[in-house]
């Protein structure tokens, strides 16, 4: 819940380019974008890849190190945007574009340790840690070591869609 919005103006209630914007509130740590989808079995904390099909279009990822990683599904955001592009063709789903979330995981791809960037896995919407060159959505703030590759749990996640390689970075 947002408790105050500060923004920066001149004399004549402009908005000063280079000045700063901020928010205050209890439980919000992300910034979002509203994209669109037609699964109604998405969720916040789900890995989200392009869906083509729909303007501003997403569905859950389902492969390993897929290359069209969009982000993760938000859970309360502190300011959304949205042109309103694809509002006739789906629902509205706020993708975290910058700041901290709760992201779906799995140890599909060795147990994670805080630090460690995120990829798809082969479970639709769940994020493995990145062992390989590749698309990531972020960083793990916390560690997850269950023993079953299957199982799904959460962590936070430092929000930082990017190509990244672990044998360089």
């Amino acid at each position: 819940q947002i408790t105050s919005i500060t923004f920066i103006l001149d004399g004549a209630g402009n908005y000063l380019s280079g000045s700063h914007a901020w928010c205050e509130g209890r439980d919000v740590a992300d910034y979002a974008e509203n994209y669109y989808t037609t699964d109604t079995t998405t969720r916040a904390a789900d890995v989200m890849v392009h869906d083509a099909t729909l303007p501003a279009g997403v569905k859950k990822s389902t492969k390993p190190y897929e290359s069209q990683l969009i982000g993760v599904v938000s859970t309360k955001p502190a300011i959304v945007l949205d042109d309103s592009i694809g509002f006739a063709h789906g629902w509205a789903l706020p993708i975290a574009l910058s700041g901290r979330v709760p992201v779906k995981v799995s140890t599909e791809n060795g147990p994670i340790v805080a630090g460690d960037n995120l990829t798809s896995s082969s479970i639709p919407g769940v994020a493995m840690k990145t062992t390989r060159p590749g698309q990531t959505i972020g960083k793990a703030l916390a560690s997850y070591d269950n023993p079953d590759p299957q199982a799904i749990g959460q962590v936070m996640l430092f929000v930082n869609t990017t190509w990244q390689d672990p044998d360089i970075y």
